[in-house]
């Protein structure tokens, strides 16, 4: 009984992007891992049983595609809570097609599971600058800024995410932690404004009587 033949790059890149629907994180890595191997092959020379007809012949089209599988493993990686290979892979993607949005979201919300909100929000803001519509980067930000004490600024970004994708999910409860903060820090701040107006009155107050006491 033969083998059967082995899958082209384009029948494994097309199944890596369904498996994230399924959940299924861990085939859609060893799809991607196979989809760059084929491709190194590909790019040394080196021949393989199944040509793949998922890229272009051009060298503009293999670097895109290659791109978009990096990003693919990363968000697979993320998912599998693996952020530091998310990064890595997202580094990958981003040095073969900068400003690509979707890794440049990735990685900023694998900071923002590493706690690296700086680091998150620098990547988030050239991701929303590059498509201003984009629903989870925004939401990703908005959890940066909660994050950093920037709680009206996270207000905003996430109920625009909500505006964009209906809302629910986690949007929205990251949307009821920000307000919430940002309710209890502007009655934290009128409170204090009050504390210092009544103590400016006390120490005028406090000078006009020790001004009374020396006449």
């Amino acid at each position: 009984m033969s083998n059967p033949p082995p899958f082209s790059s384009q029948a494994l890149g097309n199944r890596a992007n369904v498996k994230p629907a399924l959940k299924d994180w861990t085939g859609c890595i060893t799809d991607c891992n196979k989809v760059l191997e084929l491709s190194q092959k590909r790019r040394n020379g080196l021949p393989h049983a199944a040509p793949s007809k998922s890229r272009s012949k051009t060298a503009s089209g293999d670097v895109f595609n290659d791109a978009v599988v990096y990003y693919t493993r990363a968000e697979a990686h993320y998912h599998s809570q693996k952020y530091y290979d998310c990064l890595s892979d997202c580094d990958s993607s981003l040095l073969l097609h900068p400003h690509f949005p979707e890794a440049l979201c990735c990685r900023g919300a694998a900071h923002n599971a590493l706690g690296n909100y700086t680091s998150a929000l620098a990547d988030l803001d050239i991701a929303i600058k590059t498509r201003p519509k984009y629903g989870v980067a925004k939401r990703h930000r908005g959890i940066a800024e909660y994050m950093r004490g920037e709680y009206a600024s996270a207000v905003r970004d996430l109920k625009e995410e909500a505006a964009m994708n209906g809302g629910g999910g986690d949007g929205d409860r990251w949307l009821v932690k920000a307000e919430g903060a940002l309710k209890k820090a502007e009655e934290e701040a009128e409170r204090r404004a009050e504390e210092l107006c009544r103590e400016e009155v006390e120490d005028r107050d406090d000078k006009n009587g020790e001004v009374r006491n020396v006449r």
